[in-house]
């Protein structure tokens, strides 16, 4: 090989790696949410608005369950009143137990409400699960889409839309499978129920910092889909418990004409990765870009090169302890993602006591 071959080739190796490496600056607080709820959701509007939801798993909840982090500190959104839920039937036209937060890239506001609080079952009242969308110029509900597939153990995780902004996916991190709902009839269905990519991978046991996440019943903490984003014309999705991410043609969630044999053979597996919580997508108007995922065993956040399908590692701190989810913001400038230490939580087995604060977090990525 000649010196100008070996030049040329460092080169383009160069060149390659400049295109399809992600950077990203150190940690950045944003908000100390303290001791006492534990957060999941956030998302973040074009002008830095920032919304963050709080389940209600335990008795002892008092934060309201979405809230928008407001001069330093969580104001209930919209209101306090929609954050009033007691325990009551009072299930249609109040937040229950709202589980994840998103806006789209219409920055539309949307809040999922899994209808299932302290852990347990859909609450029997009508409208119990339900996705809204809101209008954050007006802070005014602009739809109520009642998720009537659900079932009484759903616990229904995540939400993403598609590039039209027609079409809802969601996730159900207790039965598995995938939702669709058609936001122009409000009609859904249920997808891929029994398929084993939407559910934990047999003989799993997700391990964060060196300690197995093992259940207070002494079996191993399994859950089904979790993380979902849209991709161009794809609904990539992966569960909580295993490596594995998987994608699948939105059409075939779409058309309700095809056949279960389809959508089965429509399943791809696009690559192996950590153990993620949350995933997003940080894209443009046409849902094209870089796919984020939380990785919970490592304290911290991976990214997938959309050129070769790798998943390379972004950013890891032991603040991160089980990071949950993310949002992209500022022009796609910052990563925004909770810490919600579901591994110091009191129904793992000989859960560790927790060494600080929940919070939410930025980093730049470039």
């Amino acid at each position: 090989m000649t010196t100008t071959q070996f030049t040329t080739l460092i080169t383009t190796f160069l060149l390659l790696l400049a295109t399809t490496t992600v950077h990203c600056s150190e940690l950045e607080l944003v908000a100390d949410l303290g001791w006492g709820n534990r957060p999941t959701g956030v998302a973040v509007s074009t002008t830095e608005r920032i919304f963050i939801s709080f389940p209600r798993w335990f008795a002892n909840h008092s934060a309201p369950t979405c809230a928008e982090w407001k001069n330093d500190k969580l104001v209930p959104y919209p209101n306090q009143y929609l954050n009033s839920w007691n325990g009551s039937t009072d299930t249609n036209d109040k937040f229950i137990n709202v589980q994840s937060v998103f806006i789209d890239h219409f920055d539309r506001l949307w809040i999922l409400d899994t209808g299932a609080a302290f852990l347990g079952n859909v609450s029997a009242g009508k409208g119990a699960a339900k996705l809204i969308r809101m209008n954050l110029t007006t802070n005014q509900i602009e739809k109520v889409y009642p998720l009537e597939i659900v079932s009484p153990h759903s616990y229904i995780n995540d939400v993403r839309i598609s590039v039209d902004g027609t079409h809802a996916f969601l996730t159900d991190s207790n039965l598995g499978g995938l939702r669709h709902l058609d936001l122009v009839t409000g009609k859904g269905q249920v997808y891929l129920a029994d398929h084993p990519s939407t559910h934990s991978e047999p003989g799993f046991i997700t391990s964060v910092e060196g300690q197995p996440m093992i259940l207070v019943t002494g079996t191993p903490a399994a859950y089904q889909s979790d993380g979902i984003a849209v991709i161009e014309n794809h609904v990539y999705y992966h569960a909580c418990t295993g490596r594995t991410l998987y994608r699948i043609d939105q059409a075939l969630l779409i058309d309700p004409s095809t056949s279960d044999q389809e959508r089965a053979a429509g399943v791809e597996t696009v690559s192996l990765s950590g153990v993620p919580d949350g995933m997003v997508l940080a894209g443009n108007e046409k849902l094209e870009g870089t796919l984020y995922m939380t990785a919970v065993e490592k304290d911290g956040v991976d990214y997938m090169n959309m050129k070769d399908k790798r998943v390379l590692p972004l950013i890891s701190d032991e603040l991160l302890q089980w990071p949950d989810s993310m949002s992209v913001a500022v022009n796609g400038s910052y990563l925004y993602v909770t810490a919600s230490q579901v591994n110091c939580a009191p129904f793992i087995l000989n859960a560790r006591a927790r060494r600080n604060t929940f919070q939410l977090y930025r980093i730049a990525i470039e």
